[in-house]
């Protein structure tokens, strides 16, 4: 949006109209379908960006501005009328939920006020994945804050099929039976047809819209035998006969997911060292946003997106800065904590940061470049990258998992001796491979299976 207000002379008011407009369009079906004639009190909880455009404010304020304006941390009260509204709000009170800085919004404050970490003796984490990824850490004693630009991969905004987390969108995939069989799942109903993917398939779904009783049908494409052999699975090529085109997922997509997942993990990491806060001081995490009603916990961690940390510590409280703003409309004491909050919240500004740039490198891994931040990867101890492994002087057995590609036959590397010039395999009985060089370091190219003979290029 910042973009399109710096390239167009008027896009900001083209903006302000598509925000007036939509917000008129569901102010119309609300009184259609409520009967009311008057509305008295409205609450926006929006990102920076977003509530200046409504408020009619020139947004390059935040860009240009100091870090630290007091502007992004006002509780502004509007007439309806004044900001474009209609059907009935044009005396109403609007009420714009105060933000933290000057890309920290007032969204963010509402998850504050949802998760109640204000009132906590421990220090607590909440994560809001949307077009920011905002950060805000801390208990009752003391609060910061800080943002990162997450949303153009997750939303879809970066990814060839990619879309929001809405009706039509794909929010769970698998293969099975080898590539023939393609499993996924479209959000909103039997009847909506899949018109694309959004980012919380490119985590794998968690089943919170499930347990919250919204329907979410399974479909099933099989791939016929023209295929088989033939398509690029890595690639998810879906062929859904629903859909208006094919679905895909490139390299190029899982690479702007990468730079995604990144800039939330180094801001949660940045926001950590300018705190002096641990990981194993965090008794909660909350995430929060439209992306984190979707997103499925144990895949998000793996990718390295969120903290590899004990998950009964995690909560999901969904649309935060909606269920905020809700509280804040019909508790004054709610709008108090939340101006109270913008008030004493510190500000942690990555772009004049020095350590992100470090944090959002190393962060450009799967899972990250520092495998210790990432414990649920023991099992892998020893990989780097894809297939290299390191032989410990100290220790006897050295296992990792690899999969043969055609044939999906499990493999599974056990008794790597210094001493010895030989590596033992076990799947259904020990077999030996060739005679290995003597080294501290290799890497395996690559295998096949011929009988009972397993061959390893080094």
């Amino acid at each position: 949006r910042m973009n399109y207000i710096i390239e167009n002379k008027t896009g900001d008011e083209a903006l302000q109209n598509a925000i007036g407009a939509t917000i008129n369009i569901h102010l119309k079906n609300l009184s259609e379908r409520k009967k009311f004639q008057k509305i008295s009190k409205i609450v926006v909880s929006g990102n920076t960006v977003m509530t200046y455009l409504f408020l009619k404010k020139n947004p390059l304020e935040i860009r240009d501005g100091a870090y630290n304006n007091p502007n992004f941390k006002r509780a502004y009260t509007v007439k309806g009328r004044d900001v474009r509204l209609k059907y009935g709000a044009e005396d109403a009170d609007v009420y714009c939920v105060p933000g933290l800085g000057n890309y920290v919004g007032g969204d963010i404050t509402s998850d504050i006020i949802i998760s109640e970490i204000f009132k906590e003796d421990k220090i607590c984490l909440v994560i809001d994945v949307g077009t920011n990824g905002e950060v805000a850490l801390g208990n009752k004693e003391w609060l910061a804050v800080c943002a990162t630009s997450a949303g153009p991969a997750f939303e879809g905004g970066e990814v060839r099929c990619g879309m929001r987390a809405m009706k039509g969108a794909i929010d769970r995939l698998k293969i099975e039976n080898q590539g023939r069989d393609v499993i996924y799942r479209v959000i909103g109903g039997e009847f909506n047809k899949p018109e694309g993917i959004c980012g919380s398939e490119r985590l794998r779904k968690s089943k919170y819209y499930e347990e919250q009783g919204q329907e979410i049908y399974e479909y099933v494409v099989v791939y016929g035998n023209e295929t088989e052999g033939k398509e690029d699975i890595s690639s998810l090529r879906s062929h859904i006969s629903e859909a208006s085109s094919d679905i895909t997922i490139n390299e190029k997509d899982l690479e702007n997911l990468k730079y995604t997942k990144a800039a939330i993990f180094s801001g949660v990491m940045t926001l950590l060292r300018n705190t002096g806060v641990k990981f194993d001081e965090i008794n909660k995490i909350f995430i929060a946003g439209g992306f984190g009603n979707f997103i499925d916990l144990e895949s998000a961690i793996l990718v390295g997106l969120f903290p590899d940390v004990e998950r009964e510590k995690y909560k999901f409280i969904g649309n935060g800065s909606l269920d905020g703003a809700y509280r804040q409309l019909i508790d004054e004491n709610a709008r108090k904590t939340a101006e109270n909050i913008a008030s004493n919240v510190t500000y942690v500004d990555l772009s004049r940061d020095g350590n992100f740039v470090d944090e959002y490198s190393a962060a450009l891994y799967f899972p990250h470049s520092r495998l210790d931040l990432f414990p649920t990867w023991k099992n892998f101890e020893g990989m780097r990258g894809t297939n290299e492994i390191e032989i410990s002087d100290n220790k006897e057995i050295k296992e990792i998992k690899e999969k043969e590609k055609e044939e999906t036959k499990e493999i599974k590397i056990a008794e790597v001796s210094k001493e010895a010039k030989e590596i033992k395999i076990s799947e259904d009985k020990e077999r030996q491979t060739k005679i290995l060089k003597e080294s501290k370091m290799f890497r395996i190219e690559g295998f096949k299976i011929e009988g009972d003979e397993l061959e390893i290029e080094m």
